[in-house]
């Protein structure tokens, strides 16, 4: 077992500490749709979970366990998952929504590695499970005995990655803590006793772990079922809410709310956005709402092989940053993995230098996060590690982003990322969503191509339209050459698009929305 500091606790005990100090405080406040909520306190989670508990030891989950979650965004998911970890076992939340295909393999992957149970909305043959109509009836099951249990590893994250097959990454780390030690989380804002909004999806690993961080440092979740930039807008307001993590995505929609220039967010004492690029326009509208040294851009990976980090007040002096290393080390490589002059474009490779990660702290000796089934995408170069991304550092050590390498366009010869393109056309205000990929081009290899949906529909938006907005902010190459306006966009729970499916999905000429081509100088490459 890895080095565990003496302060450390778990987080059975955890729960069970704020229970009897504050029983009757909200620990989550779930929001439906309409924004009605429903509301758990800190005595009824830590009831519910010794009770989940007994009931999941008789179905034989311990230390040697997986305890697959595979719900939708609900009061129980919180208690189930502390159930798990007062019995030592490993939780991996899941998507409720997987395809038969894609949930198959991946259970697969986890019965090879350990003893499986599974709570979902879908039988599996083969598979240990625990019906939803068990999980209601708690009132004549004992709460398991209270006792310090330290789940090794605690938490497992289903992903295909960029590789498309299904694979686990483990947080090998024993599932203990020091409270108000949380690495860069601290130094963003997180405090004990908070109240958080979690916008992301339980399956999701930001999700998932900031809501348990949340949790152990005493924190009351507001908790939206499901993602609405309207009602995420109402719950911060109506709970003075004082953290959150998005993804970019999110910030844009609510930053598109007509009434935005009205809403009251200066409650935030730390906010943070990861996980893609935010655009320069949605950036600075939030810099007005929130305080700049209070907001933060955090990039690095799930797999927490590096860091890099600025607050608002370094982005606005140099607003195409996502700022420097934290406790990390950055190099930028060419493709024969030779470091590259200051503002070229590189692959990004990181590792970390002390014992901090994107999400908390190294153990010492910490072997790094694990992979179990299919094999992981990164490259190494010497103990740096690269997960796929492009940009380049300037002189002072502040890194930019380009793109994923997976996601470049090369067109006629010359390299394209998409998210540029993204960041200018997402500003146009009769667009409510957009992504850029490269489709197959008979003339340039590569053409650049726009799935679009409007803020309206039916639209009166117009591929020409769009066209003359683009070439007004990038250069003309850049363009898209082709336009799809869909009606319905097809990002997950989480926010989250696989540029990749698309781009497949697309090759055989099948284009779904309404394909539409620029007239004129459109056709024309770089004029």
């Amino acid at each position: 077992m890895l080095p565990l500091s003496p302060e450390a606790i778990d987080f059975g005990t955890r729960c069970s500490q704020h229970a009897a100090a504050t029983p009757d405080r909200p620990a989550v406040i779930l929001a439906d749709d309409t924004g009605a909520e429903t509301i758990l306190t800190w005595r009824e989670l830590d009831s519910q979970s010794k009770q989940l508990a007994t009931l999941l030891r008789r179905e034989g989950v311990g230390l040697d366990s997986v305890l697959a979650i595979a719900l939708p965004t609900c009061l129980q998911h919180y208690a189930l998952s502390i159930a798990g970890w007062r019995l030592g076992a490993c939780i991996l939340p899941l998507n409720p929504d997987l395809p038969l295909l894609e949930r198959q393999a991946i259970l697969d992957v986890v019965q090879r590695w350990r003893r499986l149970t599974l709570i979902a909305p879908w039988s599996v043959p083969g598979v240990a499970q625990i019906g939803s109509d068990r999980l209601e009836h708690l009132a004549d099951i004992a709460p398991y005995p209270s006792k310090e249990v330290i789940p090794l590893p605690g938490k497992a994250i289903a992903s295909g990655g960029s590789t498309g097959l299904p694979k686990i990454i483990v947080d090998p780390k024993p599932w203990a803590h020091v409270p108000g030690k949380w690495g860069a989380l601290s130094r963003v804002g997180l405090r004990e006793a908070q109240t958080q909004l979690v916008v992301g999806s339980l399956y999701h690993n930001v999700g998932f772990f900031l809501s348990h961080v949340g949790l152990f440092e005493g924190h009351t979740l507001v908790v939206p079922r499901r993602f609405n930039a309207a009602l995420a807008a109402d719950l911060i307001e109506r709970h003075s809410v004082q953290f959150a993590g998005f993804l970019p995505i999110m910030l844009q929609r609510i930053a598109k709310l007509p009434d935005i220039e009205k809403r009251d967010f200066s409650s935030f004492e730390g906010l943070y956005h990861s996980g893609g690029a935010c655009p320069e326009w949605v950036k600075r509208l939030w810099l007005t709402k929130v305080a700049p040294n209070k907001m933060w851009e955090l990039y690095g990976s799930t797999e927490e092989c590096g860091l890099v980090m600025a607050n608002g007040e370094e982005w606005l002096e140099r607003p195409r940053s996502v700022g420097r290393p934290y406790h990390a080390e950055v190099t930028v490589l060419d493709d024969e993995k030779r470091p590259v002059p200051p503002g070229t474009v590189g692959e990004i490779h990181m590792r970390n230098t002390v014992e901090a990660t994107a999400l908390g702290e190294h153990w010492p000796q910490d072997p790094g996060f694990q992979y179990v089934g299919a094999p992981t995408a990164k490259h190494t170069d010497g103990d740096f590690t690269s997960v796929g991304d492009l940009g380049s550092l300037d002189s002072e050590g502040y890194l930019s982003l380009a793109d994923r390498r997976v996601d470049l366009i090369k067109s006629g010869g010359i390299n394209i990322y998409p998210v540029e393109i993204e960041s200018a056309l997402s500003a146009h205000p009769a667009v409510q969503d957009i992504v850029v990929f490269g489709v197959p081009d008979p003339e340039w290899g590569q053409r650049v191509h726009a799935l679009v949906r409007p803020t309206a529909w039916p639209t009166t938006l117009t591929a020409d339209e769009l066209d003359s907005f683009c070439r007004e902010r990038l250069t003309a190459y850049k363009a898209p050459k082709t336009y799809e306006f869909c009606q319905v966009f097809p990002r997950d729970n989480s926010g989250k698009i696989r540029r990749s499916a698309l781009r497949s999905e697309r090759m055989s000429g099948v284009f779904p929305g309404e394909l539409l081509r620029p007239t004129g100088r459109a056709a024309r490459h770089n004029t």
